[in-house]
């Protein structure tokens, strides 16, 4: 559940394997704070893959180093964290339960905090009985310590002695890495939640709950720019292509002439007619290669370029406030295709009308527009038309300079 504060909230879900029934399990978060730490990030030159709860990436941590818990038939997980108290109930390997608590801000440390630990576990130890007949009698019971007050020595005999429970297993948040260690200095620690966020970016344990809270906006424009870095790859790809090919065609041909050229000169022809035959041989060789390179050269220079840095600022300027261009494209440089998100119809086609008014298109094929179900309201929209022709002028100023004149 999530505080209805007004603000914009980011949220996601995943479906929960065994248990009765279908359920799923959710988080929500607000939005504006994730991505201000989504921006940190990125000004660190920190790519952020994935936001989740840091229960999760406990819990992805300890089912994989803890077999009692991925294996046994019920099993209570104990988050104490600097602020709150989560807990955690598994049934064969899969999360069944989840409670959250606030820690008592006035209660002293020792054997009072133990006995409120104690109770809250044997309230989740009642639920439990209560759902599961019989009730479970090997239940395996772990306490994850993560805080700046306590530390799993100090906390593991009295939470045993004061438990009236069986006795808990009780670690720490951190875990020491593995590796050389300086001399005189003590082995550095990873926290569980690093170490549950790296299995899963590694994608270890595909089927535990996997929650992702990245903004919309963050992995539209994510993309977006891979989109225009994949068509601009693909450009350069095709033009070095073309490029390579007229160069090979221009080689060949030069080796050729050369070839006949060294053979001229060295062989001595004894008659008249084998000279004449050489040369129209050399004649009908030139021609053939030459049919072969002029097509190549005719297209070259009738391709139509598409100018983007134009087409990219004319569709910046032309785009009302509120809607949002996700895709810009065009295959052949006549027909430009934009899809975007809008707030309203009137502002889709208030962005046809400016198009048009700047002069970027020609005439207007296709306008769709949509209501998809994941955009928060907005719709989605697609506009098709035809580039307008680029002027003379401005074709001749995109030629090269001026060629020399013929060749005396």
């Amino acid at each position: 559940y999530v505080a209805l504060s007004g603000k914009t909230i980011v949220s996601d879900f995943c479906a929960m394997a065994g248990g009765a029934g279908r359920r799923l399990l959710t988080a929500a978060a607000d939005e504006d704070e994730v991505q201000g730490l989504t921006q940190i990030c990125a000004a660190a030159r920190i790519t952020v893959e994935a936001v989740e709860p840091s229960t999760l990436a406990y819990l992805r941590a300890l089912l994989e180093r803890r077999a009692e818990i991925r294996l046994g038939a019920a099993a209570l997980v104990a988050l104490l964290g600097p602020r709150r108290l989560t807990i955690c109930l598994f049934r064969n390997g899969n999360l069944d339960f989840f409670r959250s608590r606030e820690r008592p801000a006035d209660m002293p440390a020792g054997r009072p905090f133990c006995v409120w630990l104690s109770e809250e576990l044997q309230a989740v130890e009642r639920y439990d009985d209560t759902h599961v007949s019989p009730p479970s009698r090997e239940r395996t019971i772990l306490v994850v310590i993560d805080d700046d007050l306590h530390t799993a020595a100090e906390i593991a005999p009295v939470l045993t002695a004061e438990g009236g429970m069986p006795a808990p297993t009780v670690v720490d948040g951190w875990e020491p890495l593995c590796g050389p260690q300086d001399e005189g200095l003590p082995r550095p620690k990873a926290s569980l939640a690093a170490v549950g966020a790296a299995l899963r970016l590694l994608e270890a344990g595909e089927d535990r709950p996997k929650i992702s809270l990245l903004p919309p906006a963050v992995t539209e424009a994510r993309s977006l720019t891979r989109h225009l870095l994949l068509t601009a790859n693909v450009g350069v790809i095709l033009f070095l292509t073309v490029f390579v090919t007229a160069q090979l065609l221009t080689r060949t041909t030069s080796a050729r002439d050369q070839n006949l050229q060294q053979t001229r000169l060295a062989e001595e022809f004894l008659t008249l007619p084998a000279l004449l035959a050489e040369e129209r041989f050399l004649d009908q060789e030139t021609t053939r290669l030459r049919q072969r390179l002029d097509p190549l050269r005719r297209v070259l220079g009738t391709k139509r370029q598409a100018d983007w840095p134009d087409i990219l600022d004319t569709v910046r300027r032309a785009a009302p406030a509120g809607l949002s261009v996700v895709q810009v494209q065009s295959s052949d440089a006549r027909m430009l295709s934009l899809t975007g998100l809008a707030p309203s119809g009137p502002a889709v086609q208030a962005f046809v009308q400016n198009l048009e008014d700047e002069g970027l298109l020609a005439a207007v094929v296709r306008v769709r527009v949509q209501r998809p179900q994941d955009t928060s309201g907005r719709l989605e929209y697609q506009i098709e038309g035809q580039l307008q022709e680029p002027s003379p002028d401005h074709c001749r100023a995109q030629e090269s300079p001026a060629r020399g004149g013929p060749s005396r």
